[in-house]
């Protein structure tokens, strides 16, 4: 059975100042069933740079950075948000080569 909740509310402080107010939207679910949700389970969402860290679990869990010798630099770079600063682009470039 789904479980409905109103949207999750988080906070972004600074000591005691609130600098930004945030809605979460969230679905709890199995491969094949919705579990439970908050907020609108059916919002299109563009989590950009924040999935970064999980889109590399894979190349970590499955041993692809172990076989290609990938370092921790690389994984670190792979990991993050960056804007493609000089030392960003030449540390992808020699990944590459």
């Amino acid at each position: 059975m789904q479980h409905r909740s109103a949207p999750i509310m988080v906070e972004i402080r600074r000591g005691d100042f609130v600098e930004s107010t945030h809605q979460v939207h969230a679905v709890v679910a199995t491969a094949d069933q919705v579990l439970s949700t908050w907020g609108d389970s059916d919002r299109l969402t563009m989590p950009r740079s924040a999935i970064k860290s999980i889109q590399v679990l894979p190349m970590l869990a499955l041993g692809a950075a172990a076989k290609f010798d990938v370092s921790d630099d690389e994984i670190a770079l792979a990991s993050s948000s960056h804007s493609a600063e000089a030392a960003h682009t030449t540390a992808v470039a020699s990944w590459l080569e």
